[in-house]
């Protein structure tokens, strides 16, 4: 016997759930009603006016902020910190940047309800033992600060050693954001060892390669959350809205 849909019902009951829901009155708030939005920035005033879920920093977009007189005071404070010191002569400024980037993560911290993802020094992405020690070098200086590792994401580059350093970590409870991803196997890589997010470029890889890293994502042993990085666009930022 053909089956009768009956659509009333579910009208009244989408009617019902939308009874008092505010309406969305920008693109930008309809896509917070589908997905979590993260703001890629060094500037606090941005996140106050967009007020996204999370933030993630990394050393350019530290860089980008202090160039803004506003934000001067935040290099200075990484200058005259003792945690700034570097122990490679070859690269000296190499703590200010770890420093600069936890004052402008613990700053974002105050605004956003979520996490900031802090990148580790990407000049360590081929060394694991490195990565895993920066890492909790980062962590060591956000506890000074009174912030816990469970408001923190450690970024990091999605080579071997990254990997391998994201598989100790996790095992340690320290949730890692896994970026300068380019390649599914990169990508099913991360996931197999248990990352908490996997931020492939999504401006920068093709439409196949992305279908292939959600079809992987799926399987029931992954918990990882697939989160689009590189947003070059407004098409592209709501491309992925709905997917799974």
């Amino acid at each position: 016997r053909p089956v009768r849909v009956r659509l009333a019902p579910a009208r009244a009951y989408v009617d019902e759930k939308q009874k008092g829901e505010a309406v969305a009155t920008t693109q930008l708030e309809a896509l917070k009603t589908m997905s979590v939005v993260v703001a890629d920035t060094g500037k606090p005033e941005l996140v106050k006016k967009f007020k996204p879920q999370d933030c993630t920093t990394n050393p350019s977009l530290c860089y980008q902020a202090v160039q803004d007189p506003e934000y001067h005071g935040f290099l200075q404070q990484a200058l005259n910190s003792k945690a700034a010191k570097s122990t490679d002569p070859a690269r000296p400024y190499a703590g200010v940047a770890d420093v600069l980037s936890v004052i402008i993560g613990a700053e974002m911290l105050k605004i956003v309800p979520g996490r900031v993802s802090t990148e580790v020094d990407a000049h360590l992405s081929h060394d694991a033992k490195a990565c895993y020690d920066k890492a909790m070098h980062l962590l060591d200086m956000y506890a000074a600060r009174g912030i816990e590792p469970s408001r923190v994401y450690i970024k990091l580059a999605s080579t071997w050693a990254g990997v391998e350093a994201c598989r100790r970590l996790q095992r340690e409870g320290v949730d890692c954001n896994m970026t300068l991803l380019f390649s599914f196997g990169q990508a099913a890589a991360c996931a197999d060892v248990g990352a908490a997010l996997i931020s492939p470029f999504v401006g920068r890889i093709l439409d196949w390669c992305a279908a292939l890293l959600c079809t992987h994502l799926a399987a029931p042993r992954c918990n990882s959350v697939l989160q689009g990085s590189w947003l070059t666009s407004v098409l592209i930022a709501l491309s992925p809205v709905g997917c799974s």
